[in-house]
């Protein structure tokens, strides 16, 4: 099982075709929603978007990344062996069938790994536990069972049914504003987008969850 593709909020000029026929290399967005169920949730819980290396860990502590095929830095990989161990996977989990996702971040990965850390580490920021999506707030305590980060969510206090407030509007104005990372040392590191998530969790037809993104460069 791969993460779920997570769709942009808005639908692109051009398709994946045309950048290749036409060599674009900056797909600018337009103003149509890309998916229906968008304009129906109004209200949105946000998580900084890290620009990593997509990692899953399965039940048994087996650590893949994004697809089978892909590799995962040897460092970053025994980083994780030695968290996610099967034993410590049952303390937490019992016998509950899973799969965390997250992303592997740091030096050397991506663009800007380096101004995030100067090592390699790990953030989680979704889990798939009993053929069920987990809604965001189960997140923080998964996380803190493995002593562990989770992708941090944009003013999100204690109660999370009364403190959810961003509209996709102020999403928009946020992500144009350019905002710095809450996670990296470098202090003037812009994030790289958001991921938007309904709470309580709703899903696609499909039975992927219903989440958007955004980049910064979406409007530049």
């Amino acid at each position: 099982m791969k993460y779920p593709k997570i769709n942009t909020l808005f639908m692109r000029r051009y398709t994946q075709e045309e950048c290749k026929a036409k060599k674009i290399r900056s797909n600018p967005i337009t103003k149509k929603k890309k998916k229906k169920e968008f304009i129906g949730i109004d209200l949105w819980v946000i998580q900084e978007k890290i620009d990593g290396t997509n990692i899953r860990i399965f039940k048994n502590g087996e650590i893949r990344g994004r697809t089978d095929e892909s590799s995962i830095p040897p460092k970053l990989l025994k980083h994780l062996q030695s968290i996610f161990t099967p034993e410590k996977i049952q303390a937490v989990f019992g016998d509950k069938d899973l799969m965390l996702f997250g992303e592997g971040y740091g030096a050397k990965i991506q663009r800007f790994g380096s101004q995030y850390l100067d090592h390699q580490s790990f953030i989680l920021f979704d889990a798939y536990i009993n053929g069920m999506w987990v809604n965001v707030d189960k997140i923080p305590g998964i996380a803190e069972s493995f002593g562990v980060r989770y992708a941090p969510y944009i003013e999100q206090k204690i109660d999370w049914m009364e403190d959810i407030h961003w509209s996709k509007e102020k999403i928009i104005e946020y992500v144009k504003s350019k905002p710095k990372s809450l996670i990296a040392t470098n202090k003037d590191l812009i994030i790289e987008g958001i991921v938007a998530k309904p709470y309580p969790m709703l899903l696609f037809q499909n039975g992927d969850p219903v989440y958007f993104k955004l980049k910064c460069k979406d409007f530049e």
